[in-house]
């Protein structure tokens, strides 16, 4: 089955396999994926308990899982919803069908991550003198409105600052002593702790509203900024 499903997918997404829940879930806090397709019937732990374990971790807690399973009773689809799942597909399934449900929710998170963008909190406007300050404002002002754009890049930053790709390169770094590529990303972490702060989403989603492609690769950066796991960062200040 997960030969098959490999087969379908790989083509269009990168798949990573686990042959029990209890490897998934290993899998998935090392690597927190987009996404999540599961069989019922496991040795270990078996689709429902995966969905209930995937639900207690704070960085992983809203992940789409669709699990599949040839049973497919009325109660076995309302178990499996009520511990999470967001989709549940008989087998046997064709993989046509599979495909579009993938696609469908991977677009629903793409709307949502539109829907977040205009929600995001922004600094206060300050008095700019110094045509630097103008500048740096700019620069600002752009990642703020495009850093939820999937083709948004340098390219489109120093078009949108009204200079070249290297005198962007130059100034930023003079001016703030970090590159582009720095500023960018440190924006949108800050951008994504405000959202968490306003519980505006689930981890995942807010990965996306601020324009990491990766949630795995989010989680490992916001860790590194500000020293805390996304989905604990909400809990922070009751932690302490």
């Amino acid at each position: 089955m997960r030969a098959y499903l490999r087969r379908h997918l790989a083509p269009h997404y990168r798949v990573i396999e686990a042959g029990d829940g209890a490897a998934a879930l290993a899998s998935a806090r090392a690597l927190p994926p987009d996404l999540v397709i599961s069989d019922v019937m496991m040795p270990v732990m078996d689709g429902f308990a995966f969905c209930e374990a995937m639900q207690a971790e704070p960085d992983l807690a809203g992940t789409p899982v669709i699990l599949l399973t040839a049973r497919a009773s009325h109660d076995d689809k309302l178990a499996g919803l009520s511990l999470g799942a967001v989709d549940y597909l008989a087998k046997p399934f064709h993989a046509p069908e599979l495909l579009l449900r993938v696609r469908n929710l991977i677009s629903a998170q793409h709307r949502l991550r539109e829907r977040l963008r205009p929600r995001a909190l922004h600094a206060a406007p300050v008095e700019v003198t110094s045509e630097d300050d103008r500048f740096l404002a700019r620069v600002r002002d752009a990642i703020e409105r495009l850093m939820g754009e999937e083709d948004f890049d340098l390219e489109r930053l120093a078009h949108e600052a009204g200079v070249s790709r290297s005198h962007l390169f130059r100034r930023v770094k003079e001016l703030l002593n970090e590159t582009p590529e720095q500023l960018v990303r440190r924006m949108r972490l800050e951008r994504a702790a405000q959202l968490l702060d306003q519980r505006a989403g689930s981890v995942g989603e807010i990965a996306y509203a601020t324009g990491f492609k990766s949630v795995a690769h989010f989680c490992r950066v916001f860790r590194e900024h500000h020293g805390a796991t996304p989905g604990s960062w909400a809990d922070r200040e009751r932690a302490t």
